[in-house]
């Protein structure tokens, strides 16, 4: 059942998938837009990328962790000044690419219900036969396929960001109060895939709470609007939360605590996005 709702076999997935498509590309004004992204994403998305990927394998062959970017507090040359650049963007651009990300899924998942109702199509969808589950998991499924890129941008900025804080800023704080750094590099695979792993469940609980949002008419949808965006606001703070202080766990304490704060953060996350899905079917009716 699940799987037929989210195949492309769903004609709500198919019809919406190609719909945000057309908005996405239309909304972002052609080439302007894509080389002022560049300009902005991709020095932050390489020193990321570059960062990331030598820490995962430097937990296997420590020499190839020596592309981690450093982080320096005496920027007395230019490598150390490079490297702090990219310590700034990619802290910089992975929170500002996180909101933006966000946001647009949020607007993009509830327009494709408000579409249906400002075009007097909502009715006429309802009544065909199609149930309700199939209506709001192909209107979740396809606003998530569409912004999937993004979505992947998000998730490798954060990555780079976990790396940075697990590999350079403990160590940099290590070096300025004269205490021996101690590498981090056995930790980075685990700490990279429950990074990956957040990030789906994440995009998955903002394009669940935009169905929601716009379901209901009138002064119910403000209300339930206003409410899917506090929560989603709440998330993301304690989402921020739980992930410096899951950081500070891995560097002082063990991956052991990691693993269970993890495994909990997640059943929340699974447990908010089930009862957003299965409330918007509720309200479909």
């Amino acid at each position: 059942m699940l799987s037929s709702a989210l195949s492309t076999n769903n004609p709500i997935v198919r019809a919406e998938f190609n719909h945000q498509r057309f908005v996405i590309k239309r909304g972002r004004v052609g080439y302007l837009w894509i080389a002022m992204a560049a300009l902005l994403m991709i020095p932050a998305l390489l020193a990321s990328l570059v960062t990331s990927v030598s820490a995962f394998l430097g937990a296997f062959v420590p020499q190839l962790g020596a592309l981690v970017l450093s982080l320096s507090f005496e920027a007395s040359s230019l490598g150390a000044f490079l490297n702090n650049t990219g310590w700034v963007l990619i802290l910089v651009m992975s929170i500002a690419q996180y909101v933006v990300v966000t946001l647009v899924t949020m607007g993009l998942s509830a327009n494709s219900i408000r579409r249906e109702k400002a075009g007097r199509t909502w009715d006429s969808l309802r009544m065909t036969g199609i149930s309700e589950r199939y209506i709001v998991l192909g209107k979740w499924w396809a606003s998530l396929h569409a912004l999937f890129g993004d979505h992947v941008m998000v998730t490798l900025l954060r990555m780079g960001l976990v790396t940075l804080f697990m590999t350079t800023f403990a160590n940099g704080l290590d070096a300025l109060w004269q205490i021996e750094p101690v590498s981090h590099l056995d930790k980075m695979p685990a700490m990279l895939l429950l990074t990956i792993i957040y990030g789906v469940f994440d995009a998955g609980l903002t394009a669940a709470l935009g169905v929601v949002a716009a379901i209901p008419n009138e002064a119910a949808g403000a209300v339930v609007g206003s409410i899917a965006m506090g929560l989603r606001i709440a998330v993301i703070v304690g989402a921020g939360i739980w992930l410096m202080l899951s950081l500070h766990i891995a560097i002082n304490v063990g991956m052991s605590t990691v693993f269970a704060m993890s495994i909990l953060g997640l059943l929340i996350y699974g447990l908010l996005i089930t009862t957003s899905l299965l409330f918007a079917e509720k309200l479909v009716i």
